[in-house]
């Protein structure tokens, strides 16, 4: 069988679903960050299949003293600047056009504002900030004391609601379970999205993007993939720093996976694709982390040497029966191209 490369993958699915292609692909895990010719002085991902109307600004912004977290809020201040929530203190800052932080938010106490971990930031139609902190993804010091609240904030830095309860991660009216984004709907109200639930099921699914459709906006799912290796950690986590000691048992399938669970991550493939293409008028995009298994963040995670297949392609680039069964689900659909399309990305 030919061998494929990821943009070619990324394609081969897309055509079929009648879907928009827009891939990023970059070094990945396992890949070395391999890198393309360089444009403006600036390295470029190897066969990056979109045409990059962006121009990288080198050492921007300009931090100072603040150490650099993971940037997981962006919202952009109409002046060439953007609101940033990280994950570092102060956790919410604001960075002029040239790159300088001209704001820091502050905590109760004072000092700068550290979540346990942030997950989430977007603005009211008042000017106010909604940030959000999911919450320690593992054992830590924080878990009990923080996270799992969303904080409303005004412009100038002041604390005006706080919703959840710190450190208690469950469903409930006034709890939350490691909320994660936020967005204002077309009625002003906020739409928080709560939950890292390992495995939704598929009515879970259903009713939740009819739900969304009802409140009039899009949605997007991002970050997908099914991991069917045992579970190692107490709770379920994302946390990519988490790490545990090395058991033969955490990694049972180095060899390949059998041909029983091949079927079974088809199923679950097949089953997430029929909801998603029952609602293509109101789902935008369906992002996977990676295309190939070798790709994979889940592989060397959190047990060193690992080896997962949570994709719809080998580490060889061949289709999985789980990309079979993502074709299957598209063809019972109709693939009705008349329909609005969902874009795939990776």
């Amino acid at each position: 069988m030919t061998r494929l490369t990821k943009s070619q993958l990324a394609i081969a699915v897309a055509a079929t679903l009648g879907v928009l292609v827009t891939t990023v692909l970059s070094g990945q895990s396992g890949r070395g960050g391999a890198r393309g010719p360089a444009r403006d002085g600036i390295p470029q991902p190897e066969n990056n299949a979109m045409v990059n109307p962006y121009k990288m600004l080198p050492n921007w912004p300009h931090l100072g003293n603040i150490k650099p977290g993971a940037a997981i809020g962006i919202v952009p201040d109409g002046q060439g600047g953007v609101w940033l929530e990280h994950r570092s203190a102060p956790a919410i800052v604001h960075i002029n056009a040239a790159g300088d932080v001209v704001k820091g938010f502050d905590g109760p106490d004072g000092k700068p504002l550290e979540f346990a971990s942030s997950h989430g930031l977007c603005r009211d139609r008042d000017g106010n900030f909604w940030a959000l902190d999911s919450g320690t993804f593992n054992d830590s010091p924080s878990t009990g004391v923080k996270g799992n609240q969303v904080f409303k904030y005004s412009p100038d830095g002041k604390l005006l609601l706080t919703l959840g309860k710190a450190g208690v991660s469950k469903a409930g009216e006034d709890t939350f379970i490691e909320p994660t984004a936020c967005i204002e709907t077309p009625d002003g109200n906020i739409l928080i999205a709560d939950g890292h639930w390992p495995r939704p099921t598929v009515a879970q699914q259903d009713s939740t993007i009819t739900a969304f459709a009802a409140l009039g906006v899009k949605v997007n799912i991002t970050e997908l993939d099914v991991d069917v290796l045992p579970p190692v950690t107490r709770n379920p986590t994302a946390d990519v720093s988490a790490r545990a000691a090395f058991e033969a048992r955490q990694n049972p399938f180095a060899a390949g996976l059998p041909d029983s669970l091949q079927q079974a991550l088809a199923k679950r493939y097949a089953d997430l694709f029929a909801v998603f293409l029952k609602h293509r008028d109101v789902v935008d995009r369906v992002t996977f982390w990676g295309v190939a298994d070798g790709d994979s963040w889940l592989n060397n995670w959190p047990v060193r040497g690992r080896t997962s297949y949570p994709l719809l392609f080998d580490r060889q680039h061949r289709p999985k029966p789980a990309f079979e069964a993502v074709m299957d689900a598209a063809r019972r659909a109709g693939a009705d191209r008349s329909r609005p399309a969902i874009p795939f990305s990776e």
